[in-house]
Parts: C-alpha cells; sequence; structure tokens
C-alpha cells in the first residue's frame, strides 16, 4: 500500500477515501501556523484557519467579512505584501493566490505577523543616533562649517556659518558651492581642494555672498575621503574680523603702557629684568651665555639667541635690552609663531586706513618699539616672504605700513629667537640665510637644562623660595632623594618645566612636611626608572621637540607625534596604508603631519 501511494498526488489518494477528505482538509488547514483565509471574488470571507482569526485578536469567527474591513487598505490582486493595521498596531505580510475554478474564482490568502528584522531597526536607530550627535557637535563648534559633495553641491552648513554668512542651510543645502558665492570652478578653494585632493590651511579670505554680506575669514580647507577615494572636500571658517579686533585691542594696550612709561619717566619696571634676579646659574657653559649677553647689552647690534623651549631665551633679551642704552625705551615682544600669516605683517610694520576693509591708522610694532627694542620670538616661524621685508628694515632703518606710499624712518633694535638650531632651520628652508647672517650679529646659545645639572639645586632652591611666598608655606629644599633624581632626568621642557614641577610639588606638599619628597612629584614625569614607560622614554628620546607646558596633554601630543613618524616611515610614507594602522582617516592623518610639521 505504501508503495503504491508513493509517487501518487494528494488528492488523487484522497479521491479513493471521499468521507476522510474533508476531515484531512480540515485538519491540515487548522494546523498551519500561518493564518489562513479564502475569499470569494467580493473580497468575502468563506473560509479561515484558528491562526488567522486569533492573528486579528478575534474570538469570534469571522467569516462573511470583507477583508477590507479588517484590513483597510487591503487591495487584492496588489504588489503589495506588507501592511499595517492602526487598530492592531502590527505589521502583516500577506500573500496570496487566486484559483480559478469553473465559472468562479477564489483567493487563498496567507497573512503572518512581520516583525522587522532586529538587526536593521537597531542599526537605523545607531544611525539616528550619530547623526544627531554629528549635527549637535557641528552646530555647537565656534567656527562655521561648510562642505560639497563630488558634484560640488552643500550638503553640510552648520549654525556658524549662517551668522557669519547670513544665509539658512535650509536655503544652502543642496546647490552647488558656485549658486551660493560668486566664484567659478578656478577660483572656489572647495572646488579646487576637491579637484587635487590636496588641503589648504590658514588661507585668508575676502568675499562678497550673493546676498551682498561681505565676508573676512581665516579659512581651512581639506579633502573627505572614504576608502581611499574622494567623497567631496570641508571649509573650517574663523571670522578673521574679530581675530583682527583682538590684536587691535593688543596694540592699543602695548601703546598705552609705552606712552605711561614715557610720560611717568618710570623705569622701575625695568629693574625686574635685571639679569643678577632673573637669570640664575653657576654652571659653565652657561656663565658664557650671561658674559656674552652682558656684551651684547653694551652694543646696539642685533643679537639672535638660540635655546630650546624653556630655556629662557625672552628672559635674556629682556636683561639685554634693560642693561644696554636702550633701557629707557619700549620693550615689545611678539611670538612669531602664534600670529597668523596674514596679519603678521599688519602687526609688524602697522596700517593706513583703507588698506583692506576695517582698516585703520595704526602704528606696528617695529614702529612702537623706535628707541627701545623689538623681541621677534621664533623668528623661524615667520614666513620667507616677510623674513625678505624684514631684512630690508635691518638694511634701511625704514618701513612702508600696509597700504601707505610713504616710509618712516626707525630706530629699533632687533633681539631675535628660534626654537630650532639655525643651520637646520635654513637647511629646511625655514630660516632664509642672509636674515640669519643680519640677525645674528652677536649670537648666542643658551645651553639646555640637562647639560646644566649642577644648576638643578640651586634653581630648585630659588622656585621653592618663590612659592613659599606666593602659597604662604615653608619648605626648605628638595629631599636628597628627589634631587638626585632631578638631576638625573632628561627635562625636554627645560627650566619651565623644572619651575612647573616645583609649583606642583609645593601645591601639594603640607604646612608641617620639610621637604619635597617622591610622593609630591607628579607622577607623570617618571623621574624614577622603575616607574618608566612609553611615555617618559619618549619625551626623554625626543629632546627637541616642542615643548609649550609640559604636562599630560603635551606627553600625549609627543608619543603621537612619534608614533605617526614611526608608522609612516614603517609604510615607506604611504599615507592611506598609516592611516588604517593608526586607526584613523587619511583625512585626519593628513590633518596631523600639517599639525606637528612633519613634512
Amino acid at each position: 500500500m505504501n508503495i503504491k501511494y508513493e509517487h501518487e498526488n494528494i488528492f488523487s489518494i484522497l479521491s479513493q477515501y471521499p468521507d476522510a477528505a474533508i476531515e484531512i482538509i480540515e485538519y491540515f488547514f487548522n494546523s498551519i501556523d500561518k493564518g489562513l483565509a479564502i475569499i470569494d471574488d467580493k473580497n468575502i470571507i468563506i473560509k479561515h484557519n484558528d491562526s488567522f482569526r486569533e492573528i486579528f485578536n478575534s474570538k469570534t469567527s469571522l467569516l462573511g467579512l470583507s477583508l477590507q474591513k479588517i484590513i483597510p487598505n487591503y487591495e487584492q490582486n496588489s504588489s503589495q505584501n506588507f501592511y499595517f493595521v492602526e487598530d492592531l498596531k502590527k505589521n502583516l505580510k500577506i500573500d496570496s493566490k487566486t484559483i480559478c475554478v469553473e465559472n468562479a474564482s477564489f483567493t487563498i490568502v496567507k497573512v503572518s505577523n512581520y516583525y522587522p528584522d532586529s538587526n536593521i531597526i537597531e542599526k537605523d536607530s545607531e544611525v539616528k543616533f550619530y547623526k544627531e550627535m554629528y549635527e549637535n557637535i557641528i552646530n555647537s563648534i565656534d567656527e562655521g562649517i561648510h562642505a560639497i559633495d563630488t558634484s560640488g553641491k552643500l550638503f553640510v552648513y552648520n549654525s556658524s556659518i549662517e551668522k557669519l554668512e547670513g544665509y539658512k542651510a535650509s536655503e544652502i543645502i543642496g546647490k552647488h558651492v558656485t549658486e551660493v558665492y560668486n566664484l567659478d570652478w578656478k577660483t572656489s578653494l572647495l572646488l579646487k581642494v576637491l579637484k587635487e585632493g590636496k588641503p589648504i590651511f590658514d588661507f585668508h579670505q575676502s568675499y562678497t555672498t550673493t546676498n551682498g554680506k561681505w565676508v573676512d575669514v581665516m579659512t581651512s580647507i581639506v579633502p573627505l575621503y572614504s576608502k581611499d577615494k574622494i567623497i567631496g572636500a570641508a571649509a573650517i571658517l574663523k571670522d578673521f574680523t574679530n581675530f583682527k579686533k583682538m590684536a587691535e585691542q593688543v596694540l592699543d594696550l602695548q601703546e598705552q603702557l609705552h606712552n605711561k612709561k614715557l610720560n611717568t619717566n618710570n623705569q622701575t619696571s625695568e629693574k625686574k629684568h635685571d639679569t643678577k634676579y632673573e637669570i640664575l646659574g653657576k654652571n659653565k657653559q652657561f656663565i658664557e651665555s650671561i658674559n656674552w649677553a652682558k656684551a651684547a647689552a653694551a652694543t646696539e647690534s642685533p643679537v639672535l639667541i638660540y635655546g630650546e623651549t624653556g630655556t629662557g631665551k625672552e628672559l635674556f633679551a629682556q636683561s639685554i635690552h634693560s642693561k644696554g642704552i636702550r633701557s629707557k625705551g619700549p620693550f615689545l615682544a611678539i611670538n612669531c609663531a602664534a600670529i597668523p600669516e596674514n596679519l603678521l605683517e599688519g602687526i609688524l610694520f602697522g596700517t593706513t586706513k583703507g588698506a583692506f576693509t576695517g582698516a585703520i591708522d595704526r602704528a606696528g610694532l617695529l614702529e612702537q618699539a623706535n628707541s627701545g627694542t623689538l623681541f621677534l620670538d621664533e623668528v623661524n616661524s615667520m614666513p620667507l616672504a616677510l623674513q625678505a621685508k624684514l631684512l630690508r628694515v635691518l638694511e634701511n632703518k625704514k618701513i612702508r605700513r600696509l597700504g601707505a606710499k610713504e616710509e618712516i624712518s626707525i630706530d629699533t633694535r632687533i633681539i631675535s629667537s628660534c626654537n630650532l638650531e639655525p643651520t637646520t632651520a635654513i637647511e629646511k628652508q625655514m630660516l632664509r640665510a642672509d636674515l640669519f647672517y643680519r640677525l645674528a650679529v652677536v649670537y648666542i646659545d643658551i645651553p639646555p637644562l640637562r647639560q646644566r645639572t649642577d644648576d638643578i639645586e640651586l634653581l630648585s632652591n630659588h622656585f621653592i623660595d618663590y612659592y613659599n611666598k606666593y602659597l604662604k608655606k615653608n619648605i626648605q629644599c628638595l629631599s636628597k632623594e628627589i634631587l638626585l633624581a632631578f638631576k638625573k632626568f632628561h627635562w625636554p621642557g627645560n627650566i619651565r618645566q623644572l619651575k612647573h614641577t616645583i609649583e606642583c610639588a609645593m601645591n601639594i606638599v603640607t604646612a608641617n612636611e620639610p621637604y619635597i619628597e617622591k610622593c609630591h612629584i607628579p607622577k607623570y614625569l617618571n623621574i624614577f626608572p622603575k616607574l618608566n614607560t612609553s611615555i617618559s622614554n619618549t619625551i626623554n628620546n625626543h629632546s627637541n621637540a616642542s615643548f609649550e607646558n609640559i604636562h599630560l596633554f603635551d606627553q600625549i601630543k609627543i608619543e603621537e607625534r612619534n608614533r605617526i613618524i614611526d608608522i609612516i616611515k614603517k609604510n615607506k610614507g604611504n599615507i592611506s596604508k598609516s592611516a588604517a594602522e593608526l586607526g584613523m582617516s587619511r583625512q585626519s592623518l593628513q590633518y596631523r603631519i600639517k599639525k606637528y610639521k612633519l613634512k
């Protein structure tokens, strides 16, 4: 019997047992866990199973009802498979098949609850979360940010740039950059970076938007990458007008201070620059530097001071000025690395009304320091084009304000400094050789603290005495253990780092403790061998790194810089591979290369 039925159609089998056929079909119909219903050509339910009724939360039969009544938006023979039933708050999946029997047609409808893939829901939720997070961050940044895709259309326009340019993001998003600005493919920096893939940093721009608003900004533009393919370009804009106002306020304050000194003939402030009180040391090499400074004070020649960051270059410059014949004149100082290129020229040479938008008649530092001294800190960071103008000033003793036609004679002594060995700066084209020879008529080399271990105790006691008065403590000195450790330490931040370390310890030590002990020293220094870590090793092995303030964040930056160098060398200069290994995007690595001046 089994062999006979093995390959036969189920209906041919059931036809042999007509009495049992209906019961068997009913059993199968109700055993299926999907909702099944049969509807006629008018969408009236003429048969359904228990699962169908349960799906619609009905305890009674649904026979005789129209399918549209329980699924309002259902359409027979529609290609739609998914429906949301508002009354049930359910998603349903519906499959149907129409069967024609003689002159009648019936549709078998299969209904099941539909649950969207939980992974998809989770991913959609995550994407939405990060999108909102990204938008909040972008719109909370003070700098204006806008970005274009590969077609040149804007897809990012944050709230800061709305205020800067006067547009609304809703008006801008989706428009081509040339529609918004009076630019074309040749003059737009965004389109230039998009085409060439090379970032542009700190570029001064002045332009008028199509709505007539004048904008004066400092701009950096970077290409956007995805899997080594350019997908757009972004611009970060800083309001240059506010920056210029702040710079002008600084100049005003310097001018007021200078005038006050001249009017009152008060020279008390000059005494604080006395070498006797400020520059301490008994180290033979350091004493030689002091003697050179004393000799320079007796002359009018330009002086160039070389020393690592934190060695006291400005103190030497102040002392040379206060001990010289110009001590009654002003002493002005500027860090050339801290001022944007386009602003530095105006600060040094001065401006005339109309030279650029918002410009006023103002004397520059070279003019303000007349009959006194101007200290140019980190002159190796000055743009080469501006170095050429400075060379001309040194030779002719004349300046021309920006926008002016006439030259002004000045009598200003120039003292400058480098935090990079001058010959190296010249080789790297950071310092003009002809300017170096003109600035370094007197050349003073200040040794780093690691070469002055015999001065560690003297300097430490000096700082302890200072902070005893300032913090109202009564500390005698360093413990022997700490003094020995200090003498062995590398001090990459030099005297500035030693001073800050003493200040930290003096804040921690209690009133009844006579010495600075091991427990008072900040742990990130790792001055004891057993506490040595990769961070301290990195810092000690890179003594020429730039340290403005040696604290934890500086050390982390040094470690990051050196890791980037190692990875790029390992990958033979391949930026994409290096970025992947460092776990950052290509543009992020390009930014850090620029930031750490690795090119």
